[in-house]
């Protein structure tokens, strides 16, 4: 797969999860999500629903932490959420990583949503997607046999 294929896969998959944790907050109407069907996933995005519900689930307290020190009105918030998010790979990357990207991400969002910045939520989608698309993570995700291959790990057929 190529590293395109790969990254429109990653931008779908950012998008999904985020609208999907929005919705599970109650956040039904974010207007980015007219953008995609989230009622009827396919496989690979209800595997990564599932998958990052368990880690959100597994990790919600060290998460809360992580999203309760960040001021989302803050103007260098693009600089803050990078650098959690280079802390977290900071020793490698595994799918478990990328999986935390997504699910603070999702938090973030939802924290913005709270706070009444829903402009604030469409940039958390871009820049977890631009920061997932990077060749850093893309190179590593097609080494290890992309997406769809790491989704079908947690389908149920």
């Amino acid at each position: 797969m190529s590293n395109r294929s790969t990254g429109s896969l990653t931008a779908s998959l950012v998008k999904d999860f985020i609208v999907y944790r929005l919705r599970k907050a109650g956040y039904e109407q974010w207007s980015g999500a007219s953008q995609l069907n989230c009622d009827a996933p396919d496989s690979v995005h209800r595997a990564m629903r599932m998958m990052g519900d368990e880690f959100y689930t597994a990790y919600f307290e060290s998460f809360e932490d992580m999203t309760g020190s960040i001021n989302i009105h803050n103007a260098n918030l693009k600089e803050v959420y990078y650098g959690v998010l280079d802390a977290t790979c900071e020793t490698g990357i595994n799918w478990g990583r990328l999986c935390g990207l997504f699910v603070f991400s999702a938090m973030i969002a939802v924290k913005a949503m709270a706070c009444g910045r829903e402009d604030v939520v469409g940039n958390i989608v871009q820049w977890a997607t631009d920061y997932v698309e990077s060749d850093r993570y893309s190179n590593w995700i097609n080494q290890h046999g992309g997406w769809v291959s790491y989704c079908s790990l947690f389908l149920f057929f």
